[in-house]
């Protein structure tokens, strides 16, 4: 008796499912629709659209994996969140991009693996046998011999927001610097005397410091994560000082001018981001954040422009080679063909494409293994 009455809210669960995949299938179908194609990110936002739902499934079944994860490190709104996002991948996990305005990026609606921490997604992205002996080879899955993790290739622009905004400013000592370091996060984790894991919290920090975030604030964002200490220790940094003050230069040159050029060269006024009427004690605010919006616009559309090139490649290949993630400088790419050989020239071909693109807008960017 118990078996058969728990039958029909077995079926209510699954039906509710079954209805809530058709819904988020619809709504990817409709996001990818309304794609505005005199903007320069809809060829990119149509590709990654168009991969089947099917091709998460793999990742689908490290939900569990990951929750646990979630569950036993983290606390608070931080576990929340995840956790969130994880119930969600469940029900749908492929995701739906969109363009939005005043910013060249594309962002996935509602809760995406995108959202999730690194750590997080390198268990949901972890496509190693479960037995540990490789399903493909027959072979132990130590030390890398798996073929099936090979799969995925996991690659990031590096130190991308800090060379296109140091290119743009005429911060030619930090150029120098990223050039010497090749990477920053070494170099900025050794000064604040943080480890590695601490790197995904200081992007947020830097994406704050070039994306125009009020100083106040960022001393907050850093005081909250890592303590009064860090905070002191990073407003020491010359780096940090040299950003800030080009920062509020450029900022105060788009408010003279009234508009910033895009890395496609368009212009983008400052008349058609504050739109309304803001009272007139609110006015200040207003410009300042639409200030802040155009800094973000322009950065990020160099940032696109250059990953766009990834994406020509992978449209080139079929379904040879496919994105699975966009992560606005990064991305997560899967291969068919699992042949060291040819994953390999397909990497290349992407990585050359990618950097060639940069030159061609002066920028020393590379694409690095995440």
């Amino acid at each position: 008796l118990p078996a058969r009455t728990a039958r029909p809210g077995n079926l209510n669960c699954k039906m509710s499912v079954k209805r809530e995949r058709a819904k988020r299938r619809a709504r990817r179908a409709a996001v990818d629709a309304e794609l505005n194609f005199e903007r320069e990110n809809a060829h990119v936002a149509r590709l990654l659209n168009s991969l089947p739902s099917n091709a998460f499934a793999d990742y689908s079944k490290n939900i569990q994996r990951a929750r646990k994860y979630v569950l036993s490190n983290m606390v608070g709104l931080k576990r929340n969140h995840q956790l969130r996002i994880l119930n969600e991948l469940q029900v749908y996990f492929a995701p739906a991009y969109r363009q939005v305005p005043n910013s060249e990026r594309l962002f996935p609606i509602g809760n995406s693996a995108v959202y999730l921490t690194r750590k997080v997604r390198a268990i949901l992205f972890d496509t190693r046998c479960p037995t540990g002996t490789c399903c493909m080879t027959r072979i132990s899955c130590e030390n890398g011999n798996c073929r099936k993790a090979a799969t995925i290739w996991k690659a990031d622009l590096s130190n991308a927001h800090l060379v296109i905004a140091a290119r743009l400013w005429g911060l030619e000592g930090i150029l120098s610097l990223l050039k010497r370091e090749k990477s920053i996060w070494p170099y900025l984790l050794r000064e604040l005397q943080l480890t590695l894991d601490a790197k995904d919290d200081l992007k947020e920090i830097i994406y704050a410091t070039v994306y125009g975030m009020h100083e106040t604030n960022v001393k907050g964002m850093i005081t909250r994560e890592f303590g009064r200490e860090v905070t002191d220790r990073y407003f020491r940094l010359e780096l940090i000082a040299q950003l800030f003050a080009a920062r509020e230069i450029h900022m105060s040159r788009i408010k003279n001018d009234g508009f910033i050029c895009d890395a496609f060269g368009k212009k983008h006024f400052l008349s058609d981001v504050s739109r309304g009427s803001p009272l007139p004690e609110e006015e200040k605010g207003a410009e300042d954040k639409a200030v802040r919006t155009l800094v973000s616009h322009e950065v990020g559309s160099y940032e696109l422009r250059v990953m766009a090139a990834a994406s020509k490649i992978v449209k080139d290949a079929g379904r040879e080679v496919v994105i699975i993630l966009w992560l606005h400088d990064g991305i997560y790419v899967k291969f068919k063909d699992t042949r060291k050989s040819r994953m390999d020239t397909w990497k290349k071909r992407i990585k050359h494409a990618v950097e060639a693109e940069a030159r061609a807008l002066n920028l020393p960017l590379i694409l690095v293994d995440e």
